[in-house]
C-alpha cells in the first residue's frame, strides 16, 4: 500500500548535506573487517554515528564500495529483545525523523530505507506504523504493508499536511 510520504520530509532523508562530509565512528562490543570485500561486521550493542545520522542496534552490517564510500548499512535489533533504532536531521528547519524495526536496511546509492519487522516511522509526531516500510526518497514515496491479518497505523498531527 502507497502511503503518501507528505507527512513526512520530501528531502533528501539521509540528513543535513553537511552529514556526507563527516566521518563514520562506530563503537561495538567486538567487530570484523573484510577489506578485499569491502564489509565489516559489528557485534553487541553497536551505534554508528555520522553528522546527525545515529544508528543503534545489536548487530550491523556496513558495506563500502571500492572508494570506501557507505553504500549500504544493515542493523539488526535484539532477537525477542530492542529492535535497531535510526535517528537523523533532514533539514535545520525540520524535526528529527525517528525509525524502530526489527531489521532497518539503509541503501546509501539509491536514497532508500527500508523497515523491517514491527516497523514505526515518526516525525514531528506524524507516525507509521506496519510490519514493512520503505521510505524512497528519490520518489518520494512510502510505502508501508501490514503482517497478515493486520492493518497498517497512520496518525496524523493538524496541520502536517500542507497542500497548495
Amino acid at each position: 500500500m502507497a502511503i503518501s510520504a507528505l507527512m513526512f520530509t520530501t528531502t533528501t532523508f539521509w540528513g543535513l548535506p553537511s552529514d556526507s562530509d563527516q566521518p563514520i565512528h562506530i563503537q561495538a562490543d567486538g567487530g570484523e573487517m573484510d577489506q578485499k570485500q569491502g564489509t565489516a561486521l559489528y557485534t553487541g550493542n553497536v551505534r554508528l554515528n555520522r553528522g546527525t545520522m545515529k544508528v543503534s542496534a545489536d548487530t550491523m552490517t556496513v558495506e563500502l564500495n571500492d572508494d570506501d564510500k557507505l553504500t549500504q548499512l544493515t542493523a539488526t535489533g535484539k532477537k525477542g529483545g530492542q529492535q535497531a533504532n535510526f535517528q537523523q536531521k533532514v533539514e535545520a528547519e525540520k524535526a528529527v525523523v525517528f525509525a524502530d524495526a526489527d531489521v532497518i536496511v539503509y541503501f546509501a546509492d539509491e536514497e532508500k530505507i527500508e523497515l523491517r519487522g514491527n516497523a514505526h516511522l515518526t516525525q514531528d509526531g506524524n507516525e507509521l506504523r506496519g510490519q514493512l516500510i520503505i521510505y524512497d526518497v528519490r520518489a518520494g514515496k512510502v510505502d508501508a504493508s501490514a503482517a497478515p491479518g493486520q492493518k497498517i497505523n497512520i496518525i496524523f498531527q493538524p496541520n502536517a499536511i500542507k497542500l497548495p
